[in-house]
């Protein structure tokens, strides 16, 4: 079980995603960190799964709503 849970809602700008996606193992330290993705209907969910392994991504086929989205996350933690 991962001491803290990352949720992250993409709004489309691989870029950044992938910045931040690669900032929480440093941040991290000796944290045990799960990392979540939503893919928000933008179309991020390959290039993610393909460049982090490790990070849960969330296909998601429509457009829910940041607070949704976060609550889909939350529920696979």
């Amino acid at each position: 079980m991962p001491d803290v849970t990352v949720s992250i809602v993409s709004s489309g700008d691989l870029g950044i995603l992938r910045a931040c996606l690669d900032s929480i193992p440093v941040a991290a330290g000796a944290t045990e960190v799960q990392t979540i993705v939503v893919d928000n209907a933008v179309g991020v969910a390959a290039a993610v799964a393909a460049s982090h392994p490790a990070v849960e991504v969330i296909a998601g086929g429509i457009r829910r709503g940041f607070g949704a989205n976060h609550n889909l996350a939350c529920s696979r933690a």
